[in-house]
């Protein structure tokens, strides 16, 4: 009884530190960054301001270069002296979630303003949910990962003792 004890004790704190990192990733890393044309067109800055690898980088800017010439799936007015005070207004309202358009889910966000628009670009790198298992020469068990979180359970041959671990990846090569 004791053990299953330890288990659900240890399930609950995997738990709170997963959400707890979910949070923070949310709050400090999963923010609306505002780029000129120019930085758009620079891996390295690309990568700089998103937190990505310069390869992820490469492949967002050749997705903004494709959709620059498709007809925006939205489109909506704030009122603003110059496109760069209106890029500071919806890269507010995107952060605070009051913008009056429906955006679709996405992991980061950049905001370009243009000479008489403000463009906004939603890049999603969501992983898709992951159910695996790990075997060492020390031990064994069972991961889940949802999105860019893994919560690792296994027992340790030698001990008998149960393993928990939770990781959460920043990026991927």
């Amino acid at each position: 009884m004791a053990r299953i004890i330890e288990y659900v004790v240890l399930l609950i704190v995997c738990v709170g530190v997963t959400i707890g990192v979910h949070l923070a990733y949310d709050t400090f890393i999963n923010k609306t960054h505002i780029m000129t044309s120019a930085k758009v067109k620079s891996a390295v800055d690309v990568a700089k301001a998103l937190n990505v690898p310069q390869t992820q980088a490469k492949q967002i800017i050749e997705r903004i270069d494709q959709t620059v010439q498709k007809k925006p799936a939205q489109e909506y007015s704030v009122q603003a002296t110059s496109t760069i005070q209106a890029a500071a207004i919806v890269k507010k309202q995107i952060d605070t979630k009051t913008i009056p358009i429906k955006l679709s889910p996405a992991d980061k966000t950049i905001v370009i303003p243009q000479a008489t628009k403000v463009d906004v670009y939603r890049v999603n790198m969501q992983r898709t949910l992951g159910i695996g298992a790990y075997a060492t020469n020390l031990s064994a068990g069972a991961f889940i990962r949802v999105k860019r979180m893994y919560v690792m359970v296994g027992d340790e041959y030698r001990t008998r003792k149960l393993e928990v671990g939770v990781a959460y990846e920043l990026w991927s090569h």
